[in-house]
């Protein structure tokens, strides 16, 4: 996916050439719901990317939606807007979003604007879910890659059987944090090594290819989502019987792990020699397995 422009531009600005594919929208799973993390452009010509993915979460009745931002190097005000009018729609059914903002041109735009005192904006990704659960501790995580692996296909037997009967259901469950995100994410935190996504600790993101479209397990994920939008039941548990092969078949790393280190690499979207992923934006978050 393509990137937006690394020059920095002045907030409120438009620029009407910008073009579609200069906004990198990527989702994950997060500790209250799904992670929306926007990457370069959000504009009047960008945006409806941005709407697309809220729209795409808005039915699955997560408590909770995170969008960040830190990863943006210019806003306009029509981008702003997209936020606000979602912010609206989800605090109608008495749900929630939360913004991570960073510390560069978002988190001083949404300051400027006084959008911090409409709805609230955190520095980072563990910000925000420490202030959700209340600054309490983060639930344990499995103590093992098996644990973890075990956790994950139990859940995905419940979303299976979920299908027919709740499938709204059936997809918040899907889009929710796993086991295998929890572990991932403890390695993430205490890493010694580089990394910049915590899916480079899973062995799931990298028996998927490791790509990054397989950030979040996005690849599999969204074939199962469009086949239960599209009411075809059988045609999803058909792709969540493949996944959970995969994931009883992956390799588990209990004993060639290094500690502190992530598993492996990550290859580009379009395949060919993998690389790591490029350090995230300061205040930007993890990515998501």
């Amino acid at each position: 996916m393509a990137r937006g422009s690394e020059e920095t531009k002045d907030a409120g600005e438009i620029h009407p050439e910008a073009a579609p594919d200069r906004l990198t929208v990527d989702r994950v799973s997060g500790e209250y719901g799904p992670v929306v993390r926007c990457s370069g452009e959000l504009t009047l010509q960008t945006s409806g990317i941005l709407q697309q993915e809220l729209d795409r979460l808005e039915p699955m009745g997560h408590a909770v939606l995170t969008v960040n931002l830190s990863g943006c190097d210019f806003i306009d005000v029509d981008g702003l807007m997209t936020l606000l009018e979602g912010y609206r729609r989800l605090r109608e059914t008495g749900r929630r979003m939360a913004l991570v903002a960073g510390g560069g041109i978002p988190g001083r735009l949404l300051q400027v604007l006084g959008v911090d005192g409409i709805l609230p904006v955190f520095p980072r990704e563990e910000v925000a879910a420490l202030a959700l659960r209340g600054a309490g501790p983060r639930p344990p995580a499995p103590a093992t890659w098996e644990e973890a692996r075990d956790r994950t296909l139990q859940r995905w037997r419940v979303i299976r059987e979920t299908l027919a009967q709740d499938p709204e259901e059936a997809l918040r469950l899907m889009t929710s944090m796993f086991a295998l995100c929890d572990l991932s994410e403890d390695l993430f935190e205490e890493r010694t090594a580089p990394a910049h996504a915590r899916c480079q600790f899973c062995p799931l993101f990298h028996a998927l290819g490791g790509r990054r479209q397989d950030l979040g397990c996005r690849s599999v994920l969204e074939p199962i989502v469009d086949a239960v939008r599209a009411g075809d039941t059988g045609l999803a548990r058909s792709k969540i019987d493949g996944l959970m092969q995969t994931i009883a078949e992956m390799p588990l790393t209990e004993d060639d792990q290094t500690p502190g280190h992530p598993l492996g690499e990550c290859v580009p979207a379009t395949g060919g020699t993998r690389v790591l992923l490029e350090p995230g934006p300061a205040g930007g978050g993890s990515d998501d397995s």
